[in-house]
């Protein structure tokens, strides 16, 4: 007497080919789960963030001083500022006349008219350096920080005690 066996079974090449099917099956959905999540928070911080500025954006002390002149109406303050390696949207200064925290100016490039033109404009990318000049007040301690993206402003990034020009 003959037992015949009519087990049937997946040859070994085509489950190799499920296999394959299946793995390239999950990685496009799971690509398309989280690509365009990533793709979204890249587009929407094109910018840099807080965090990059880092000490990037410095204020020289080099003809960064005060002239505390007879007639107030001449009083200057000039602040050189030095911002390399960095793409912000703006800078700004935070200005105080007795060199404490007791009263304090704000002052945003391109905001306020009493930052003359042309030093309304931002230092260089790559590591440019500009003076900033402020008129008709002495002001003893500057700060300078940084905005980006749409107009998010950074913690202040650097602060320096001017000296008498």
């Amino acid at each position: 007497m003959m037992i015949f066996n009519f087990k049937k079974g997946v040859s070994g090449i085509i489950a190799t080919v499920l296999l394959l099917f299946l793995t390239i099956l999950a990685v496009v959905i799971i690509a398309g789960i989280v690509l365009p999540f990533i793709r979204d928070n890249i587009e929407d911080n094109n910018s840099v963030s807080c965090f990059e500025i880092g000490d990037k954006l410095k204020i020289l002390l080099e003809d960064s001083c005060y002239i505390d002149a007879v007639d107030d109406a001449d009083d200057e303050t000039k602040v050189r500022v030095r911002l390399g390696g960095v793409n912000l949207t703006n800078i700004y200064f935070l200005m105080s006349a007795a060199g404490g925290g007791e009263e304090v100016d704000r002052y945003v490039l391109g905001e306020d008219s009493s930052i003359p033109t042309p030093s309304d404009k931002m230092p260089d990318f790559g590591g440019g350096e500009k003076i900033y000049t402020f008129s008709g007040k002495v002001y003893k301690k500057a700060s300078v920080g940084g905005v980006v993206g749409d107009d998010t402003f950074c913690d202040v990034s650097d602060d320096k005690i001017l000296k008498s020009c």
